[in-house]
């Protein structure tokens, strides 16, 4: 028989592998009865991308709700790593979305922390609590500044001059934690330099206060004063 192509010439591009994978898992689990018991927990099998080893632990009831010892359940540990295809096994088997870990984070708040985007995107559709400003606030004080994760959190709601409780902005949070790359990427999307926090502070007077010479130089670069304008 004659081939137009050979087989080896097929190129599947890379963005399908992870879906083909869980297909071959899928089309693997139903070609026999009964698969063989999982070799490995659910958590290592999740940490270590084995896609046949979770859809065993799925197939053999492995307690997707379950916390580990560390309080990450298996949603968590798989956003954190950034593989959406095994996030999508773990929701379409009733991982509850925005069950929190420990230290009271959520999978959506770990995605993002891990600067993965696309499984973030993935949450979000699937109905994950989403509040856009706090998420904002959370990932400028622990100092995340891929630029992938602001422009999500912006296109989705948050506002670049929102405020909190006492009146900061994201670029007063980021000047008082000391996070020069991200007080560059606020004011690069337009942050306002001359915000007035609820004791009079601009970030440029904060950044005085704590004597941080990079920072008061990006501030002054960029229009910043220590008083509020008219």
């Amino acid at each position: 028989m004659t081939y137009l192509f050979q087989p080896e010439d097929i190129m599947i591009p890379q963005r399908f592998l992870p879906h083909l994978l869980v297909l071959l898992a899928t089309l693997a689990t139903a070609g026999c009865a009964k698969p063989d018991p999982p070799t490995m927990n659910l958590y290592r099998a999740i940490r270590a991308g084995d896609i046949n080893q979770i859809s065993r632990n799925l197939y053999w009831g492995s307690d997707i709700n379950a916390p580990d010892a560390d309080g990450q359940y298996p949603l968590h540990v798989a956003a954190s790593k950034g593989d959406v295809a095994i996030v999508r096994m773990l929701l379409d088997h009733g991982a509850q979305i925005d069950a929190a870990n420990r230290e009271g984070r959520s999978a959506l708040y770990l995605a993002l922390a891990a600067g993965k985007t696309q499984v973030a995107r993935l949450l979000l559709k699937r109905g994950a609590t989403f509040a856009p400003d706090a998420l904002l606030f959370e990932m400028v004080r622990k100092g995340q500044d891929d630029r992938d994760v602001l422009n999500f959190l912006l296109r989705h709601g948050a506002g670049i001059d929102s405020r909190d409780r006492d009146g900061n902005a994201p670029l007063h949070i980021a000047v008082a934690h000391g996070h020069r790359r991200v007080a560059r990427m606020l004011i690069d999307h337009g942050a306002n330099v001359n915000a007035v926090n609820n004791t009079g502070e601009t970030p440029l007077a904060i950044a005085l206060r704590l004597e941080n010479p990079d920072l008061i130089r990006l501030l002054k670069r960029n229009g910043a004063t220590t008083t509020p304008l008219p």
